[in-house]
């Protein structure tokens, strides 16, 4: 293709060449529908994928950034050493604590809750609250456990039985989040 002199041109490993508008065009058309993925060479049946900084130097700041975003996410989704925290509002991922990655899990005797940076901490195995060291099972069968216990049935130290009507409390008064599965207080219904 020939190119008007003084016309920027950006080449890329396969030697194929477009002018910087064209990168744009094509780059942004790309991101906006969400296949980052999918950047591959213009060129046809060409499947080189365009460098990052290729779309970092011709797309703006925002699209570079969306770009970005597009990126991380499908990394995180695709990476079984990263989870994302499951509390509402938290666009953070978590990597897997290192313990995971030097045991199988079926050499694991509990599960492991992890931290978000946001405060949120959360069990790595089940993404509900943190329960450790007891297993996600354990800890199941322990909630649905205080679930059962009828307010007259506390004795004990007066600390111990503080404790056991907090649990209480929040078993008969909250309810997982549909989406997140963190308790929430019970509304209507």
């Amino acid at each position: 293709k020939k190119f008007e002199s003084g016309v920027e041109r950006i080449v890329i490993s396969c030697d194929h060449q477009f002018c910087k508008e064209c990168w744009q065009q094509y780059l942004t058309f790309k991101i906006q529908e969400g296949s980052v993925h999918t950047i591959f060479c213009p060129a046809v049946d060409c499947f080189k994928f365009v460098p990052n900084e290729i779309i970092e130097k011709c797309v703006d700041q925002n699209m570079a950034r969306r770009y970005l975003q597009f990126d991380i996410k499908a990394f995180v989704d695709s990476n079984p050493n990263f989870k994302w925290c499951p509390h509402s509002n938290c666009a953070l991922a978590v990597q897997s604590p290192i313990f995971d990655r030097l045991q199988s899990s079926h050499m694991r005797e509990f599960s492991k809750s992890v931290n978000c940076r946001n405060g949120h901490y959360f069990c790595w195995d089940c993404l509900l609250e943190g329960h450790e060291p007891a297993s996600c099972e354990n800890w199941k069968d322990w909630f649905d456990k205080v679930a059962e216990i009828k307010p007259e049935e506390l004795k004990g130290t007066e600390e111990e039985e503080e404790i056991a009507a907090n649990c209480l409390w929040l078993v008969t008064n909250s309810k997982k989040c549909p989406n997140c599965s963190i308790s929430i207080q019970k509304n209507e219904g």
